[in-house]
């Protein structure tokens, strides 16, 4: 066979480009970011100002996507890349050194601890660092990244939690619902139109009902994204009017086929994310204001509760700490506070009152407006 078409032809070859030689592992998103675009900018400038954000919110408000987005447009200012540790899977909080370290590929020192490795081997680095779902690990994952800022000027941080991490210089941000105060061309809207079109191709809101229906979805749903997603990945077989309603029945309803994190296959999965890390007194407090549909003040939480006028500050405290948890909203406008819960948290408390006081609780811990009714 002839070789005079190889004549001139080299032996060896540079390796190929890769299209990803940036250091880090961002990955690309597979789905379309939909408004916020306010809330990147302010949480891009307080980055800028605060070496660590912690973005907080309750199950599904879109924290991660909105991390994963702030930490994309920042890419090019970190030449030692962006590094992304989801955390969701870490069951043990003594394993999260590791589990970064073995994201990093750094190995432990002689004479430091898997904590002082990482730190060390971070100092000098110019990195953007992501620390996803912190919640279930709030104590060792603080401590890490407080080692992390103390042995490092140059690496930023944002992580993601129901709260805060309690580590200096932190700046907390909470992650608020989509906004609908424009409608049917609300950013809430807007996704569940996209997220419908990719199941129904032919979904449309052409009909005034539909796009009503679409709407009052959105509302009902508290402007949640994960909640607007299962919602919308319903219209493959009912329409928007039929889904409507059935949100009475939202945790049976809103079950979806995503891949990916068990507490984001479900609503119900990703409230009792957040609900199983209170502490009993919480959890008890937070059921048993989930009757008051309007909203409440302390002196309501305090009769529900079944304190003493004396001991409302036990409540307060309680109070306080299902507000750093992002389960309740302290409405301070009108110069006193009250508190409120989304409908869907609210409706999960409610069935987990419903479901306890009358079985493993007992009479002398139900609700005194239940054994008043």
């Amino acid at each position: 066979m002839s070789t005079s078409g190889s004549v001139g032809l080299g032996s060896e070859f540079p390796p190929l480009a890769t299209l990803d030689a940036a250091p880090g592992n961002l990955r690309p998103q597979t789905t379309s970011f939909i408004g916020r675009e306010a809330e990147l900018a302010e949480v891009q400038e307080a980055l800028k100002a605060h070496r660590l954000v912690t973005l907080t919110g309750v199950g599904g408000v879109g924290k991660t996507r909105l991390a994963t987005e702030v930490a994309a447009r920042l890419a090019d200012e970190f030449p030692d890349g962006v590094w992304i540790f989801e955390l969701a899977a870490v069951a043990d909080p003594a394993a999260v050194p590791d589990a970064v370290a073995a994201v990093l590929g750094i190995t432990q020192q002689p004479g430091k601890t898997v904590r002082e490795s990482v730190a060390a081997a971070l100092e000098g680095r110019i990195r953007l660092l992501v620390f996803d779902n912190c919640e279930h690990v709030l104590d060792a994952a603080a401590d890490l990244i407080e080692a992390i800022l103390a042995a490092s000027a140059t690496v930023r941080i944002v992580a993601t939690s129901r709260e805060g991490l309690g580590v200096a210089d932190e700046q907390v941000w909470p992650v608020p619902s989509l906004d609908l105060s424009a409608g049917i061309d609300s950013a809430a809207v807007n996704l569940f139109v996209e997220r419908a079109q990719s199941v129904a191709p032919r979904f449309s809101m052409a009909t005034p009902d539909e796009a009503g229906a679409v709407v009052e979805i959105c509302r009902r749903l508290d402007g949640i994204p994960l909640a607007i997603e299962l919602a919308a990945s319903r219209m493959a077989s009912m329409t928007a009017s039929e889904v409507r309603d059935r949100l009475d029945h939202r945790f049976r309803l809103l079950v979806g086929s995503r891949r990916g994190l068990e507490r984001h296959q479900t609503l119900r999965h990703a409230v009792a994310w957040s609900y199983d890390h209170l502490d009993d007194a919480e959890k008890t407090l937070l059921e048993r204001c989930s009757v008051f549909a309007g909203g409440f003040d302390l002196q309501s939480a305090c009769a529900v509760g079944g304190f003493d006028d004396a001991d409302d500050y036990a409540v307060l405290d309680l109070l306080d700490a299902l507000v750093r948890k992002s389960l309740l909203v302290a409405d301070r406008s009108s110069g006193r506070t009250r508190f409120s819960m989304l409908e869907t948290i609210r409706q999960f408390a409610e069935e987990q009152l419903v479901a306890g006081d009358a079985s493993d609780r007992g009479p002398d811990r139900a609700c005194p407006l239940l054994r008043r009714a």
